[in-house]
């Protein structure tokens, strides 16, 4: 199947415009966020990222696994203080405005000591 002239031009154009709006989303200042600079996908940084992500990501993978030491030792200490009866348990906390909107539903909280 031959595809016409015009068929082309015009999705090409569209490819075109559609990337160049994401360019000019991620460029262009905005009231809330950050922007980027206007070179950002010439920079090396942005070249590279996939080196730098699996990088980032065996730092946090060893930062989790030094985290779990930490985690099993804070986890006793909490339990201790459940047992010596220490905490401030909340159950089932409910509120229905009267337009019967619920702000929350069963939201339960456990606040121990330190």
């Amino acid at each position: 199947m031959i595809l016409s002239f015009p068929f082309f031009w015009n999705s090409l154009l569209s490819i075109l415009f559609f990337f160049t709006g994401i360019y000019l989303e991620l460029v262009l200042k905005k009231e809330y966020g950050t922007s980027r600079d206007w070179q950002f996908l010439w920079k090396k940084k942005h070249v590279v990222s996939g080196a730098i992500l699996k990088k980032e990501y065996h730092r946090i993978k060893e930062q989790e696994s030094h985290c779990e030491f930490h985690e099993k030792i804070i986890d006793q200490a909490l339990l201790e203080q459940e047992k010596n009866n220490l905490v401030m348990i909340i159950n089932n906390i409910a509120k229905e405005f009267s337009n019967g909107t619920k702000a929350v539903d069963g939201v339960s909280l456990k606040m121990y000591q330190g």
